[in-house]
């Protein structure tokens, strides 16, 4: 995946899990904080990084091959990525059309109550994809 690919998890998965790391470390509060403004734009670089993840894992499911845990860490950054975005994503893409602005909202809805646990989720796969990587 790259380093890139790692820390842009692990960061869009601290901004998703934001309020469950704070409830239990509060000093983490400052850096959450600094980092929560760039939310949408980590956002949408996650959800391409998901988008591209996707792509390989369907070139290599075109061999046989099935991979487990990159499933779970693409499908979690293309739903972390999706959540964080969302507010980029209908001001420029469903804008245009209040059908697609009302299902994207839909679709957000029912996805935030997860958004913490697939923060969580990301955070431990960026932190086991990292050790793997030395």
């Amino acid at each position: 995946m790259g380093y890139i690919g790692i820390i842009i998890s692990l960061v869009g998965g601290i901004l998703a899990a934001a309020s469950l790391i704070i409830k239990f470390k509060a000093e983490s509060k400052d850096l959450i904080e600094k980092i929560t403004p760039f939310q949408g734009i980590v956002g949408l670089v996650l959800l391409g990084w998901g988008v591209w993840g996707l792509i390989q894992l369907i070139r290599a499911m075109t061999h046989g091959v099935v991979l487990v845990v990159p499933t779970i860490f693409v499908a979690a950054q293309l739903v972390v990525g999706f959540l964080l975005s969302f507010g980029l994503l209908s001001q420029f893409l469903f804008s245009k059309s209040e059908a697609a602005k009302e299902k994207g909202e839909n679709i957000r809805a029912k996805l935030a109550g997860y958004q913490g646990i697939l923060g969580l989720v990301l955070i431990g796969l960026s932190i086991l994809s990292l050790i793997q990587s030395f």
